[in-house]
């Protein structure tokens, strides 16, 4: 059986990355500069409580009935599998400083 939760949260957006002909995209320093001054620490912290709470206790909240499914069909394992965003693998994702993973 699959579950598909989804917390609906994407995150802080950094405007920066938007427009890759931005001036702060000059050179590497000026755009970590112009990012690090975009973002607060308070969307950051939202956005890890979120993200990683959410995944602890759901895995725990189930843990009974994963370990239960295991014992019904011999050499078979129950799993949680945690699907993330696909912006993680582009260069340029919705503005996602979260999600850039090749700058």
């Amino acid at each position: 059986m699959l579950t598909f939760i989804s917390a609906g949260h994407s995150g802080p957006k950094c405007p920066v990355l938007a427009d890759p002909s931005a001036p702060q995209h000059e050179d590497a320093a000026t755009l970590g500069l112009a990012m690090f001054e975009g973002e607060s620490m308070e969307d950051w912290a939202s956005l890890l409580t979120m993200n990683v709470t959410s995944h602890f206790f759901m895995s725990t909240a189930f843990l009974g009935l994963l370990a239960k499914g295991s014992e019904d069909v011999p050499g078979f394992w129950s799993n949680i599998i945690n699907i993330t965003s696909v912006c993680g693998i582009t260069k340029m994702n919705q503005c996602h400083a979260s999600l850039a993973s090749d700058l």
